[in-house]
C-alpha cells in the first residue's frame, strides 16, 4: 500500500517538474520551494507553481528533476 511522504514535487504551469522539496505541511513545502532561486523565477514568470505531495512509490520510482542553478527567459516585446 502506497503512502504519502513528506516529499512534494514542485511544477510549473506546463506541469513539469522544477524540483522537490521536503515539508510535514503544504506550508512548509512552499516556504522550502521558495527558497529555491529556479522555483521563484519560474513563479515570477509563470504567476505561480503547483505543489503536490509524493507518495512512498513516486519517491522511490521517480528520481527526482536537477534543480538548475541558473534560469534564463527570453521575454518577448511586450512580456507575452
Amino acid at each position: 500500500m502506497t503512502k504519502p511522504t513528506d516529499t512534494w514535487t514542485v511544477t510549473n504551469r506546463d506541469g513539469k517538474e522544477i524540483t522537490r522539496v521536503d515539508g510535514a505541511t503544504m506550508t512548509a513545502a512552499r516556504a522550502a520551494a521558495l527558497e529555491i532561486p529556479a522555483v521563484v523565477e519560474s513563479s515570477d514568470q509563470e504567476g505561480g507553481f503547483a505543489l503536490r505531495r509524493l507518495t512512498d512509490d513516486e519517491v522511490a520510482e521517480t528520481p527526482a528533476t536537477p534543480v538548475l542553478e541558473e534560469t534564463t527567459y527570453d521575454i518577448p516585446a511586450g512580456g507575452q
